[in-house]
């Protein structure tokens, strides 16, 4: 099915049940100093970094350098960065895309590793499988992306990379989501050029604009539902643990969870304090459906 107009995918997204928010404006303003045509980075990375210098996707905490947990608090960090990292983990985010560009390929995390290389060592995620399919929705809709070789020099398997493999990046913001928050993020790199001229937007929209609907229309994959007490009311900050994957996603204020998971055969625990662990509930997740399945957990007298 072919999408067209602004006005359609507005329409898409309400039948979907999709909130779609879109921030650009920090971005923006550090665009501003870039030089329109220029296929790669300025001296210093002008129009890269903030006004104190900062490259802001490089200034997450990182998992591998920063001591984000540790007595010493966390790492000083730029006024930006503290409230997208506020804005990221104060907002139950599904699914998230962060755009690039000087090349062409979909990017899923780690973006960073342990192995002290600048490149080449891949870092994959608990859901390294949801990820990598993430990245290859956006990809396979692409016009080109998907042949990897869109770019001078560029080589990349089916038009995807985990991001590390293809070079480091320590206090990246996609990394942060997933260590984070409940977001599953994907880094697309849509133009050869850093900074294409303006009079290429259309053509650069119609290359991507499949892409980025089979993208959002990919959030409905895997598991839903609520969480409870024995009263219906909604149980905030429930943990869904699937067996095998060790990376958990909570539940809302309401008790809602959204978890992505690939086709296949799951066991899922709920834990919540103050509450007895459900028991291991096996749930299949079908090719181009959302499983929806709730749970209700028992008050655990011991925590009185």
């Amino acid at each position: 099915m072919k999408r067209t107009s602004a006005l359609e995918m507005e329409v898409l997204l309400m039948v979907w049940n999709v909130v779609f928010v879109s921030l650009m404006k920090v971005q923006f303003q550090i665009q501003e100093y870039g030089m329109e045509g220029n296929c790669n980075s300025r001296n210093n990375y002008i129009g890269r970094n903030n006004a104190h210098g900062v490259d802001l996707n490089r200034d997450f905490p990182d998992q591998f350098i920063d001591a984000f947990n540790n007595s010493n608090g966390l790492p000083a960090k730029q006024n930006e960065t503290l409230a997208l990292m506020t804005w990221i983990v104060s907002n139950p985010f599904v699914l998230s895309a962060n755009l690039h560009g000087g090349a062409v390929v979909a990017s899923y995390p780690y973006d960073d590793s342990a192995s002290g290389l600048d490149c080449c060592a891949e870092s994959p995620t608990p859901d390294n499988d949801v990820f990598r399919h993430l990245a290859s929705v956006y990809a396979n809709a692409h016009p080109f992306m998907k042949t990897g070789v869109a770019c001078p020099l560029d080589t990349f398997e089916n038009g995807i990379t985990n991001g590390a493999l293809w070079y480091e990046v320590k206090g990246g913001m996609q990394d942060f989501n997933y260590l984070h928050s409940n977001c599953f993020e994907v880094t697309f790199e849509l133009s050869c050029c850093k900074y294409p001229n303006a009079s290429n937007m259309s053509y650069e929209w119609s290359n991507n604009k499949e892409s980025l609907l089979s993208f959002m229309e990919a959030v409905h994959m895997g598991i839903k539902g609520v969480v409870m007490d024995h009263n219906g009311a909604g149980i905030q900050a429930a943990q869904i643990v699937v067996e095998g994957i060790n990376h958990v996603v909570t539940t809302t204020n309401r008790g809602e969870y959204w978890r992505l998971l690939v086709p296949g055969n799951y066991q899922v625990v709920v834990t919540a304090w103050g509450y007895k662990p459900s028991n291991a509930t096996p749930v299949t997740v079908v090719e181009g459906q959302v499983s929806w399945k709730n749970f209700t957990l028992e008050i655990d007298s011991s925590h009185s």
